[in-house]
């Protein structure tokens, strides 16, 4: 009847789980496994109040066994839950208090179960003083313990108490370093304090107890590695994660990105040639290549690349966008004007088009048609200090002297929505030099750009 019973509960059938354990129970009545399973059983059928009456009642029988206090108690935990008058949901919290301060800790004074149900109950009641002086208690009486060090210390962390749940993790960590949410913790406070040094150190260790990593975890290390300019460790990090987590496609996205970053070009190409083989249809993939070639001089591989962009996605603007601009970068601003036009016909509500549009034109000296695309852009984005600057440099390479109130006033505009704006103040220093000989204002300015 009990291996019947256990494969009733295996199969979902917690009735008929029941039925067999009471047939047990005819051939055992004073088995504790069997009143035990039989409360369990009870519960999983939604019989809630059955359930605690068969624990309570096994509790009494057997008062020197720890299993039916400890069982008795979640459920007694599970029937306050479910209550929602909170007057009654009160008198079952402290019905659950000498469960577990009496015979609980009574029979097994070191249970960290025990303490962190106590110090939840008396949260549930309202007293968190009480629920954090149970813990205390249960941290000094329970000296192996690692996990109530680490639990206490998680809630003076959600206390906004760094100093004491860093010093609490540490006590966890020293009763056991190999316990991985002090590890975590430890190294997320750190992260969240900006001490990188010390949440690598922690995230390390943290990884290297794992034969696979998890992936939220390789990806917090690797922000960390990112924070302290650790990049040939976060390419190793990553080439560990691509191996053990195949099937996510952005990492390699990240590797790639990250050995641009590098300058390591050859490879970052490598990467996403292999990435665009099994993902031929992401135009984004297209997009990163060309500007890859780009950062690598590599032009004329560039344009074939945005090129194949315009034939595989006519519809999208990106294609002729990134050409045109590489052509107006490469100082040729027929062709670049023709490409971003076409762009601007397929997403006319981008304004980085329109200012492309207009740096064209500008190239070409040809202002007025140069500042009806930048006065687009504008209404396309509004208070954008970079468009507000480039209608500066616009009006002074116009004509500098008819302009210059006019140049001198967007200049300051930009530095109103941008303080730190380094090209605006040093266009503004290099103005009050030429103009007014203030050398020490313009000094003031392009140092304060410079940092």
């Amino acid at each position: 009847h009990e291996v019947q019973a256990d494969i009733a509960l295996t199969l979902g059938n917690p009735f008929l789980a029941l039925d067999e354990v009471r047939k047990a129970l005819a051939y055992k009545p004073r088995s504790v496994y069997l009143g035990l399973l039989e409360a369990r059983v009870l519960a999983k059928t939604g019989n809630l109040s059955a359930a605690t009456k068969a624990a309570e009642d096994l509790a009494h029988a057997h008062p020197n066994r720890l299993k039916p206090w400890l069982l008795l108690g979640t459920l007694l935990q599970l029937e306050a839950l479910k209550e929602t008058d909170p007057s009654i949901q009160k008198s079952f919290l402290k019905k659950i208090v000498p469960v577990y301060r009496d015979h609980v800790l009574e029979l097994d004074p070191l249970k960290d179960e025990a303490y962190i149900a106590l110090s939840d109950i008396y949260s549930k009641l309202g007293d968190n003083q009480k629920s954090m002086a149970v813990l205390e208690e249960g941290v000094k009486k329970s000296s192996r313990s690692a996990y109530l060090p680490f639990y206490l210390g998680f809630r003076y962390e959600r206390a906004g108490d760094d100093s004491k749940a860093i010093s609490l993790y540490k006590l966890s960590l020293s009763r056991n370093p190999r316990f991985a949410p002090a590890l975590e913790s430890l190294g997320d406070i750190y992260s969240r304090k900006g001490e990188w040094e010390n949440a690598r150190e922690n995230y390390e260790r943290l990884l290297s107890l794992q034969e696979v990593g998890r992936i939220d975890l390789e990806v917090k290390l690797l922000k960390t590695y990112f924070s302290l300019e650790k990049y040939p460790e976060a390419v190793l990090l990553l080439k560990r994660a691509i191996g053990e987590h195949p099937q996510n496609s952005r990492l390699p996205l990240i590797l790639s990105s990250l050995l641009v970053q590098e300058s390591r070009y050859d490879e970052a190409i490598r990467q996403i040639e292999e990435i665009l083989r099994s993902h031929p249809e992401d135009p984004r993939l297209l997009s990163f290549l060309g500007s890859v070639y780009e950062k690598s001089l590599h032009f004329t591989r560039a344009i074939a690349t945005y090129r194949l962009m315009i034939r595989r996605f006519p519809n999208l603007y990106e294609g002729a966008y990134d050409l045109g601009d590489l052509y107006r970068r490469l100082d040729n601003s027929p062709k670049a004007l023709l490409y971003l036009k076409d762009a601007k016909s397929l997403s006319p509500e981008r304004w980085e088009i329109s200012f492309s549009i207009a740096l064209a034109y500008m190239d070409q000296k040809k202002f007025p048609e140069a500042l009806k695309a930048l006065e687009r852009a504008e209404r396309l984005s509004a208070r954008n200090p970079i468009l507000i600057f480039n209608k500066a440099i616009l009006y002074d390479q116009w004509d500098h002297k008819r302009y210059l109130p006019r140049v001198v006033a967007l200049l300051k505009k930009t530095l109103a929505i941008d303080k730190g704006f380094a090209d605006a103040l040093n266009y503004l220093g290099y103005t009050e030099v030429i103009e007014h000989g203030d050398l020490v204002k313009a000094r003031y300015m392009i140092l304060h750009a410079l940092t």
